[in-house]
């Protein structure tokens, strides 16, 4: 008996740093985020991950702009259909503005890429497995949602229903222990949503940055970039404030801000995940 054939699943690892000092050095930290990105490819070797062999490197150049030639080939290959995966050291390698992020995402979107940041806990996925995971929270099933793909389920929690707020780690930290007012979880709750149709918009191009959005909404362009990165909350976090179950004290402007890892979000907030 033969054994299935496994397809191929190209990566291409992009790195980048804001200085150029010490890259003239035999071994630099473009080099050590390479070699991150490198052994966590291999370790996914069994779903037939395979690294291209053009390196994607930009040194000395800033994240705030897309304007970076290696980050620009990557996108033309990209749209060549040569990556499937692309493999960054940490989210904000790829970029630091969140309207760039979002183009970003909609051309990977486009071309069924995905991305991965080996020092957190995200990853893209393509939209069919995002339809099918929309699919089953229709279907009450329970809530898993990657960073940047949130679904806030309005299902009115039956009051009789038992609470277990998440306990905080230390009562020095939050020395109320009782569950999150409702007024407090509304605002929360509906911060989180309005920061995913914000970006929603800017993903679906309606508005081409977050001054539109600003203009629109009579918000400060700090205010929405502060709300749209509630997006990236864990989701386990986001079902409790869906649920009730944080702790009083956790509210809108505790959450904004917060680290992009999510074992970081929780220590915190002080809380016990």
């Amino acid at each position: 008996m033969t054994s299935p054939i496994r397809q191929k699943v190209r990566c291409a690892i992009y790195t980048r740093v804001s200085t150029d000092s010490g890259l003239d050095q035999d071994f630099n930290s473009l080099d050590a985020r390479y070699d991150a990105a490198q052994a966590y490819i291999r370790s996914q070797a069994h779903a037939g991950w395979t690294l291209v062999r053009t390196r994607y490197d930009d040194g000395g150049f800033s994240g705030g702009s897309t304007n970076r030639p290696a980050l620009q080939q990557l996108l033309d290959d990209i749209r060549a259909h040569r990556i499937n995966v692309i493999v960054v050291y940490k989210v904000d390698r790829l970029t630091r503005a969140l309207a760039d992020f979002a183009k970003l995402v909609k051309l990977f979107d486009a071309h069924g890429v995905s991305f991965v940041s080996v020092t957190q806990q995200f990853k893209s996925e393509r939209d069919s497995e995002a339809q099918d995971r929309r699919h089953s929270v229709e279907q009450d099933e329970p809530l898993h949602r990657d960073p940047h793909t949130l679904v806030v389920p309005w299902k009115k929690t039956p009051s009789k229903r038992p609470r277990e707020t998440i306990l905080p780690a230390s009562t020095s930290s939050h020395p109320d222990p009782r569950p999150i007012r409702a007024e407090t979880r509304a605002k929360l709750v509906t911060a989180i949503a309005k920061g995913r149709r914000w970006l929603d918009k800017l993903i679906a191009g309606t508005v081409t940055n977050v001054d539109q959005i600003a203009a629109r909404d009579k918000s400060s362009i700090r205010q929405v970039n502060r709300t749209i990165t509630l997006v990236f909350i864990a989701p386990a976090l986001v079902q409790a404030a869906v649920d009730g179950r944080l702790p009083r004290g956790v509210g809108v402007s505790a959450v904004r801000d917060l680290p992009a890892e999510w074992d970081r979000q929780y220590e915190r907030l002080g809380l016990t995940p």
